[in-house]
């Protein structure tokens, strides 16, 4: 089938629906894919990729493909998180696409992740809470079954044990007060221990899946979900073990205070997946630094890093490094680069005055909010 080719001439340039196909891939010169659009020849929504073409660096014109919007559409509302998760297309920012949502579910009932596409737009995923959490309590349901199984496979082990070990000892002990006494007219029964070794096979790949369990309960309970760092539950924990540490060791330790720059300006202008990519990029780079130190998120844009053994010793060149890997490391967001800021306070444990954690933790929160001050300061 021949179609007449469009006149270009008739249509303003800024008519995405018409001649966008024709205009973007020439502007940014390179491939595009196109927002969806209403096609007026077939009648239905599409989706194009066109390619701009050129000889010998001079403009020629353009090819591309349509694709049947409905196609990625229906692959949308076919995604299901658990019960209550579904997912949704994003393009520059706004949502084009939502597929099976429960509509009375509010959005700060759901966590979501989100994926680039190649063709521009943003897969978003939503998992909820409530589902979430009813795995936590089936988890808890199954290890309270595991731990029923193990006690009744205990008090199995302990009637094989009487069955196979105290018995027989019971008639060796019998015989030998019949031999005692001169009565040789006895019958020593051979015992077998092959039901003793198939249950503690049984207990091994038991204590196994529970060990599974309990590693799952850790990642769920100790783990930040968007960075993989250990989170404030994780903090308190170690900050209490390490207080007792600090009281019988008395360990050389610094701890290093972090605070993200600017977070709210780039969540203001480019949106929370542009804050959350700056928060995961620094997370990165502050972990791959201080490789051998604990790092914790303890805020929405805060970290902590304690600095211990070889990192303590090296911190004056992992602290140039951190400042040369953020500077050389922008976020790249809608084709604009976000620079990384991040402001910095450290302090030493210092063994005459300070008792507990939070006095070396102090001191370095002070000085992170007056490096803070002067990076606004400076960028008045």
């Amino acid at each position: 089938i021949c179609f007449e080719p469009t006149d270009l001439s008739i249509y303003d340039r800024n008519d995405v629906e018409h001649v966008g196909w024709f205009w973007l891939p020439y502007d940014v010169g390179r491939p595009v894919w196109l927002a969806p659009y209403f096609n007026q020849n077939n009648g239905i929504m599409m989706i194009s990729f066109v390619i701009p073409l050129y000889v010998e660096e001079q403009f020629i014109g353009v090819v591309g493909m349509d694709f049947d919007y409905t196609v990625l559409t229906e692959r949308i509302n076919q995604i299901k998180i658990y019960e209550k998760g579904f997912a949704h297309l994003e393009l520059n920012g706004s949502v084009i696409h939502t597929g099976n949502r429960n509509s009375s579910e509010k959005a700060e009932e759901y966590l979501s992740a989100s994926k680039d596409l190649a063709n521009g737009m943003t897969l978003v995923l939503f998992a909820s809470y409530d589902d979430i959490r009813q795995i936590r309590l089936d988890m808890a349901f199954k290890i309270l079954i595991s731990v029923i199984l193990l006690a009744l496979v205990f008090s199995l082990v302990v009637f094989f044990v009487v069955k196979k070990v105290v018995q027989p000892l019971k008639k060796l002990t019998e015989a030998s007060i019949k031999l005692s006494r001169g009565d040789y007219d006895v019958d020593i029964e051979p015992s077998s221990t092959y039901e003793i070794q198939q249950l503690s096979t049984a207990f091994e790949n038991m204590i196994m899946n529970l060990r599974e369990h309990e590693k799952l309960q850790h990642i769920l309970a100790y783990r930040d979900s968007l960075t993989g760092l250990r989170n404030t539950t994780s903090y308190k924990k170690w900050v209490a073990d390490f207080n007792k540490k600090i009281k019988d060791e008395s360990p050389a330790f610094g701890v290093m205070v972090l605070d993200i720059n600017d977070l709210k300006k780039a969540n203001d202008n480019f949106g929370h997946n542009a804050g959350n990519k700056l928060i995961s990029t620094t997370a990165h780079i502050i972990s791959d630094t201080f490789k051998r130190s604990p790092v914790f998120r303890i805020g929405g844009d805060e970290f902590l890093v304690i600095l211990q053994n070889r990192d303590l010793e090296d911190r004056d060149k992992l602290f140039s490094e951190f400042e040369a890997r953020c500077k050389n490391t922008p976020v790249e967001i809608e084709n604009e680069e976000l620079p990384i800021s991040i402001a910095i306070g450290f302090s030493l444990f210092d063994i005459s005055s300070d008792t507990q954690f939070s006095d070396v933790f102090k001191r370095a929160d002070t000085e992170m909010y007056k490096n803070k001050k002067a990076i606004k300061e400076a960028h008045r």
